[in-house]
């Protein structure tokens, strides 16, 4: 249903430059797929929600080895 309304509504409106969505991944792949060139973005409340969930939370952060992330993005000191 979340394409076909995609379909109708890029008909219309031919030059939607950036989309706002919750974390839900079904949303996301049909925005991307349906408007490849629009940027995706997260909703500030959904977002600010996240970062308060995961800042409350009372466990420890993933290790961090910054080697790899060099081998990702050599700006990455």
């Amino acid at each position: 249903m979340l394409e076909d309304f995609l379909d109708w509504l890029t008909k219309r409106c031919p030059n939607i430059m950036f989309t706002l969505s919750d974390k839900d991944q079904a949303e996301i792949n049909a925005f991307r797929m349906k408007l490849p060139n629009a940027k995706h973005q997260l909703c500030y409340w959904h977002a600010i929600r996240y970062v308060e969930l995961r800042l409350g939370e009372d466990t420890a952060p993933r290790p961090y080895d910054g080697r790899k992330a060099h081998q990702t993005f050599d700006f990455i000191d």
